[in-house]
């Protein structure tokens, strides 16, 4: 079962899926007690994701989900069925799972990736409000530097959409500010020329447009 393991995760990360699909697979029928059988029933699913064999897998996801599996495992089905149902549009059945990752399975960075999900989810079902309250929430998860790029520009966007103008002028502010997120000044100045349309500056929007 040792060599079985090592295989079946070598080729998912070299993604030969299918090779690893069969190992997963050989692991689970000859030692259905070894150690690694219910890791390798999470790597069995994900393999199945990535040949497209989706019923499959999210019948294994879901089994994860609600089986006696520690809370990691448990967390990364989570995480696969809820990102599963937000590319469906289901996002209610979505942020139900994102939710159980946040609240109760995850470890921090499981927690981060929920929250971030759960937000993303908002957003595109053009809840702006729960939205907004997403991305400011995941700037309290001590994010990296793509998150935190994520959460400022998105709150921004929520804040516009919500009419609160001069509030989403701030995030942008505080993006436009720091060295890290130097070479998307660009973008979030554009970002920052549509604030001063909407608040009605065309002056200074005009202004911004042209350094841009």
């Amino acid at each position: 079962d040792d060599a079985l393991y090592v295989l079946g995760v070598s080729y998912y990360y070299t993604n030969q899926h299918l090779k690893s699909e069969r190992r997963c697979r050989e692991l689970l029928a000859n030692y259905p007690n070894s150690k690694y059988a219910k890791e390798m029933t999470l790597y069995l699913a994900r393999a199945k994701l990535k040949l497209n064999e989706e019923e499959e897998a999210f019948k294994l996801f879901e089994e994860i989900f609600q089986g006696q599996y520690s809370k990691e495992y448990r967390a990364e089905a989570a995480l696969e069925l809820g990102q599963y149902q937000r590319e469906e549009k289901a996002y209610a059945e979505a942020e139900r799972y994102f939710r159980a990752v946040r609240d109760s399975l995850g470890d921090d960075r499981q927690q981060r990736d929920a929250q971030k999900f759960l937000a993303d989810t908002y957003f595109e079902s053009f809840k702006f409000a729960d939205a907004l309250g997403g991305y400011l929430q995941l700037l309290g998860m001590k994010p990296a530097k793509n998150e935190r790029y994520l959460a400022l520009y998105r709150a921004a966007l929520c804040s516009y959409k919500l009419q609160r103008i001069s509030v989403g002028m701030e995030y942008l502010d505080k993006l436009i500010k720091d060295p890290l997120f130097y070479d998307s000044l660009s973008t979030v100045q554009l970002t920052l020329g549509e604030g001063f349309e909407y608040s009605g500056d065309l002056a200074q929007a005009e202004a911004t447009y042209e350094e841009v």
